[in-house]
């Protein structure tokens, strides 16, 4: 280069920032006393920069680079960032958890809810496997798989009343996410009671606890151009209550059986720290609730001797719904300290289908298909479950 210009120098003069002219354009630098000047390049799609400051032990260096969305601020450290996506990496990194935190929490709702009916004395074992697929959003939010295995066992303390215990394994995949989940377990106690017993006409009642675990696998800066991956790991833990009553009748060969339950979730991601990135940050534990109330209808007819159809409609509605919140420290100028909440907004009130059938397959077994056509908690697009049940009362 012909001619370069000096715009900031660290605390003992050692370190010299500014831009000089070379072979590629005009381009920012750093100068160490005893090494020379160091070209620092561009952001992705600029063809120019200037460092303008730097700190005191002359580690960190800020300026302005070109970039395929024109002038942005850049932040170096070893290697060139741009400022304003480093910045934005937090806020997406808490509407990221939120929804990852809530895949979590449908999931374990679908393990309370592998309940079933016995007589007296009698026993209820039944196995499922299921998936739920939630296409992409058009503007914000991924795509995201929850498949689902349980097994559950239940014991018929009379005629009207089962008990029973559910676990379950599980593994969630969110695409284009900076929150992503490994496999995960659960569990949950249940009771099941019916009116008219197995013929389940009457009062119907169910409650339910449950519990699930996974591990959260974190990569801030995932998709944002010029911004290096921070990576880490953190357990998420929720527990949940859930209790629904109905009634079941007899209307023109269906039994007609409407209901109302509620569920409530209580989620906690353990704190961590990051590592991999040029600046890291370390996250306080983060807790969020969600109480949610479902209003449905379900009808169940016989198909010939042997199979059983059935159809429901309902409605979820978030009753109360607390954002998560990221806390921690980092070592970025600027934010030294942060608390950021997710502006993801659920959707409050979500409406859903389903369709199954039943075969009865003799001696006290059966097998079962279902359909869950549904709004998800986030995002504009259908959710959509299946699942294959086994059952056998022995």
């Amino acid at each position: 280069g012909s001619s370069s210009r000096a715009y900031g120098v660290n605390a003992d003069g050692s370190v010299v920032v500014g831009s000089g002219d070379s072979s590629d354009g005009t381009r920012a630098f750093r100068w160490v006393a005893g090494a020379g000047m160091e070209n620092l390049g561009t952001l992705t799609g600029g063809s120019s920069s200037r460092a303008y400051g730097v700190n005191a032990d002359g580690s960190v260096v800020v300026g302005v680079s070109g970039s395929s969305a024109g002038d942005r601020a850049f932040i170096w450290r070893g290697v060139m960032e741009d400022f304003e996506n480093l910045i934005t990496s937090f806020p997406v990194l808490g509407n990221d958890s939120a929804v990852a935190l809530a895949e979590q929490q449908f999931a374990l709702g679908q393990v309370m809810g592998q309940s079933g009916l016995a007589a007296a004395g009698q026993s209820i074992l039944s196995a499922r496997a299921g998936v739920q697929h939630t296409g992409r959003n058009p503007t914000s939010v991924g795509a995201r798989t929850t498949s689902l295995g349980a097994l559950s066992f239940g014991r018929g303390i009379s005629d009207n009343l089962t008990l029973g215990a559910s676990i379950s394994v599980n593994a969630t995949s969110l695409q284009n996410n900076a929150f992503d989940m490994d496999t995960g377990f659960g569990a949950a106690l249940w009771g099941q009671y019916s009116e008219g017993g197995l013929a389940r006409t009457g009062l119907q009642f169910g409650a339910a606890l449950g519990y699930m675990r996974s591990r959260g696998e974190v990569a801030r800066g995932r998709l944002l151009t010029d911004v290096a991956l921070a990576t880490g790991s953190a357990t998420v833990e929720t527990r949940a209550v859930q209790a629904t009553i109905g009634y079941g009748f007899a209307q023109e060969g269906w039994l007609v059986t409407p209901s109302l339950g509620v569920a409530h979730y209580d989620t906690t991601r353990a704190a961590y720290t990051e590592t991999g990135a040029a600046f890291n940050a370390s996250y306080d534990a983060l807790r969020t609730s969600r109480t949610v109330a479902t209003l449905g209808v379900t009808g169940e007819v016989a198909l010939g001797e042997q199979g059983r159809l059935s159809l429901g409609v309902g409605v979820d509605h978030e009753v109360k719904s607390e954002r998560p919140r990221l806390t921690g420290t980092s070592d970025i100028p600027g934010l030294a300290t942060f608390d950021i909440g997710s502006t993801a907004s659920p959707n409050r009130t979500r409406a859903f289908a389903t369709v199954g059938y039943t075969h009865d397959l003799g001696n006290g077994s059966s097998i079962s298909g279902n359909v869950r056509v549904g709004q998800a908690v986030y995002g504009s697009t259908l959710s959509v479950g299946l699942g294959l049940s086994y059952s056998m009362r022995f």
